[in-house]
């Protein structure tokens, strides 16, 4: 859908919440009602131990779905120190290439990551804190690894669009861009 008209009324039409925007609303929908609880009963002398510890992997999970759909949509924050003053002395060519190293770094950057995450949430999957029946402090792990997943395949898709952006643009004259890098 994206960007296209609503037919005769000149407004955007309604773009599709993929999969990720809904696990991500569901998860703040669930962490704003558990502390509206914790709020509200506080009052009355109760108090809901277990939100604190429920509020804590909501949390960590909304932070890294959040930043695999920023990723997705490139609406993620970049390090352009010296991006834009070194790729204005470069070629086309070396602007690609420059956009293929910093890509290459930033799944590198990934990798390890993931790597870590799955040994973190392996380790720690078996162990139960205790408030939350079913809890696993592995799944805390979990959320990161599903973020840093979302993130890896969004740099890789941009890495291959610029990567086809550059072979159509190749017998252009004035071909290659000076836009901003592909991470």
């Amino acid at each position: 859908m994206g960007a296209a008209a609503v037919e005769g009324s000149g407004a955007p039409a309604p773009r599709r919440l993929a999969l990720l925007e809904m696990v991500a609303l569901g998860l703040v929908g669930l962490l704003f009602t558990a502390l509206l609880v914790q709020v509200f009963a506080r009052p009355f002398g109760l108090s809901f131990v277990w939100i604190g510890e429920l509020s804590i992997p909501l949390f960590v999970w909304i932070v890294f779905v959040g930043a695999a759909i920023a990723s997705r949509r490139s609406e993620h924050p970049y390090v352009e120190i010296g991006y834009t003053a070194v790729s204005q002395l470069l070629s086309p060519g070396g602007r690609k290439a420059l956009d293929v190293l910093l890509a290459a770094m930033a799944i590198a950057f990934f990798l390890v990551f993931i790597a870590g995450l799955i040994g973190m949430t392996r380790q720690t999957w078996d162990h139960v804190p205790g408030l939350l029946p079913g809890y696993r402090v592995g799944y805390l792990y979990l959320g990161a690894l599903v973020g840093a997943l979302g993130c890896l395949v969004a740099t890789i898709r941009r890495l291959l669009e610029k990567w086809q952006q550059g072979a159509r643009d190749a017998g252009s004259p004035g071909a290659g861009d000076n836009t901003p890098s592909i991470i």
